[in-house]
């Protein structure tokens, strides 16, 4: 068994630097890599968990087990964080508590469980990882939202006008619908605090404009829309109509404008809540691919042979996959000078507790020793990178996250394989076929002594480095300020949806009765959209004042 296990980790190491090299070439970006984990996390990770959970192996009471020390994990984490910090500061305590909280187990952890326990110990990790979307996307979650600042549902400005949607820090980013006090209305994106890409602007007199945007003006194409029905179509310039096309020839830009202010509208922010933790939970395709294969396994169902075939297929790349992205993203991102001893925090309490909690439970029960083995191997998975998005979120220092999960990643590429393969090695060889279909019996002795040599090694680890950095600023503690939380990177992605309804026919306005009337009105309202193009009291043309308030709106 040893020698398939040095084997397995030789070809995932070569894997992984395949990657890397593929990346220092330029042959693969870190943008290719992060679409070949969302094709992990929606294809072949679901279907790798359909094909081996759905056949007998794992049962009920075992995955309940299973799930439930996970969670218990996953708890005694956050306690323990939140004690270890409790001095800081609300938004540090928050961030440092959270990035502890649950593993990249699926796209970092199984090819090292694989190699060393075989296909058993992937059904255990993949019941495992059930719990842990549980602690990533709602434990982790909820307690970065508690600690940061998440923006509002509604934010109303001091000048009465009102803002929902989306936000990078105290900016308005992203997509959004702006209220005027005036009455006018912006639904569309929006960038740095202005009115940037597409959207629509509704007019408090009536009338709109659907098209391009820059820097809060019109610009681009798009057609502008009087309450009379006169329509300017066109390419716009810093607010002017610069040439005059025909309105079908601006069908595409509208379209757009109309697509992102259906989105803006239907965008509910996230605030932190339970709600939010749930549907984060819920939208993980792992969630139910697991739960699917243990009712398959459970109810003694066969897969249907379509369903199967697809599955076998697309869950055979899994492995490769995940070591070529793992290789591809692979970068040594350190925190600053000042927050290195946190992180040297944050990674101890991410490897201590599983360790010395596994040794603790191989040495009670030595039945169980094998488990608790596999158990400290999924723990000893790097950060997941729902920390960072998390992050951002909470208006948290996002940058530390990345850096956390920049050393987890590395530091996991060293510990998985040597304690996957200590503890391999510490298996006795099978003896039968029958043998080949159980998991591995691990001398309890064995498997505490190399558990607590892990343990042993990664407290050493951390505390060299963070006394290392101690020394390299003088020996003395940064000031506090200096370490304050805040967002740095890009805003979080929003994508539009796929299939957007189209606003609803808004009518022009008409008044009177009979043709002269009707004429009289018309000639008036142009009137008035002359003058009101002219002195633009109220238009989209200039942002209000509140809408370019640089300051922060929120308090950290």
């Amino acid at each position: 068994m040893l020698h398939t296990t040095v084997r397995s980790l030789i070809e995932a190491g070569v894997l992984i630097g395949a990657g890397a090299l593929a990346r220092n070439i330029g042959l693969i970006d870190s943008i290719d890599a992060q679409t070949g984990y969302k094709v992990i996390a929606y294809a072949t990770l679901p279907a790798l968990a359909l094909q081996v959970l759905s056949s007998p192996g794992v049962s009920i009471t075992e995955a309940l087990w299973i799930a439930s020390a996970a969670l218990v994990h996953a708890a005694l984490t956050a306690a323990l964080g939140w004690l270890l910090h409790r001095k800081r500061r609300a938004p540090e305590r928050a961030l440092l508590t959270g990035c502890a909280i649950g593993a990249a187990l699926g796209t970092c952890g199984l090819p090292f469980l694989d190699a060393a326990f075989g296909l058993h110990a992937v059904r255990l990790a993949l019941v495992w990882d059930l719990a842990n979307i549980i602690a990533v996307f709602g434990i982790s979650y909820l307690v970065m939202m508690a600690g940061g600042s998440p923006p509002p549902a509604l934010y109303e400005h001091a000048d009465g006008g009102t803002y929902r949607g989306s936000w990078l820090g105290p900016r308005k980013q992203g997509l959004g619908v702006y209220a005027y006090p005036s009455g006018g209305q912006y639904q569309g994106m929006w960038q740095n605090n202005l009115k940037e890409g597409f959207g629509v602007y509704t007019f408090p007199k009536g009338g709109w404009y659907e098209g391009e945007w820059a820097d809060g003006e019109r610009h681009g194409t798009g057609v502008r829309l009087m309450r009379n029905g006169t329509i300017k179509a066109g390419r716009w310039r810093r607010g002017e109509l610069e040439k005059a096309m025909d309105p079908l020839d601006c069908a595409v830009a509208v379209n757009a404008a109309q697509k992102a202010a259906q989105a803006a509208r239907r965008l509910r922010p996230k605030t932190g809540d339970l709600r939010d933790a749930a549907m984060n939970v819920a939208s993980q395709p792992l969630l139910w691919a697991v739960l699917a294969a243990l009712w398959l396994s459970a109810s003694g169902r066969a897969m249907p042979l379509t369903l199967d075939r697809l599955s076998r297929a697309v869950a055979s790349a899994h492995m490769p996959l995940v070591l070529l992205c793992m290789g591809v993203l692979l970068t040594d991102h350190r925190p600053q000078a000042v927050q290195a001893g946190d992180a040297a925090r944050v990674l101890a309490l991410r490897w201590l507790l599983p360790l010395l909690a596994a040794a603790a439970a191989a040495a009670l029960s030595p039945a169980h020793a094998w488990h608790a083995a596999v158990m400290a191997l999924c723990a000893l998975s790097p950060l997941p990178a729902a920390a960072k998005q998390h992050a951002k979120q909470a208006r948290l220092n996002d940058t530390l996250a990345a850096a956390l999960q920049s050393q987890s990643a590395m530091a996991s590429l060293v510990l998985l394989p040597a304690v996957g393969l200590l503890l391999a090695a510490a298996s006795p060889p099978p003896l039968t076929m029958a043998d080949l279909l159980l998991p591995a019996v691990l001398p309890a002795n064995s498997v505490v002594v190399v558990l607590l040599a892990a343990a042993a090694a990664c407290s050493v680890a951390c505390l060299v480095v963070s006394r290392g950095q101690d020394r390299r600023r003088g020996g003395s503690a940064a000031p506090r300020g200096a370490v304050r939380m805040r967002l740095d990177g890009e805003a979080p992605v929003v994508p539009l949806p796929v299939t957007i309804l189209w606003p609803g026919d808004q009518q022009v306005e008409t008044t009177g009765v009979g043709s002269a009337v009707r004429e009289a009105a018309l000639q008036q309202a142009s009137t008035e959209d002359a003058a009101e193009e002219q002195q633009n009291p109220d238009s989209s043309r200039h942002a209000d004042s509140a809408e370019t308030d640089t300051s922060d709106p929120f308090k950290i």
